[in-house]
């Protein structure tokens, strides 16, 4: 798996090139509520710039917590 970018290893507080995105992604479902909170700011602001890149990465880190809110969803 390829390394996280630089900018988004700096922008997370990690060391350039410190975890692959699935590690990124463990450790941002891990973060506190306001850390968490801080990091997705930062993150769809990124997204919003109109970078595709931030828009693809934004949507990879979303996508477990997505599922796991659409597997407690109750189903009608």
């Amino acid at each position: 798996m390829r390394a996280v970018e630089p900018e988004l290893s700096a922008m997370a507080g990690m060391p350039p090139g410190g975890l692959c995105a699935g590690a990124l992604t463990r450790w941002v479902l891990g973060l506190p509520g306001d850390q968490a909170d801080g990091f997705w700011r930062r993150l769809v602001a990124r997204a919003r710039g109109g970078d595709p890149a931030w828009t693809v990465i934004a949507a990879g880190l979303a996508l477990p917590g997505l599922r796991g809110a659409r597997a407690r969803r109750p189903r009608t």
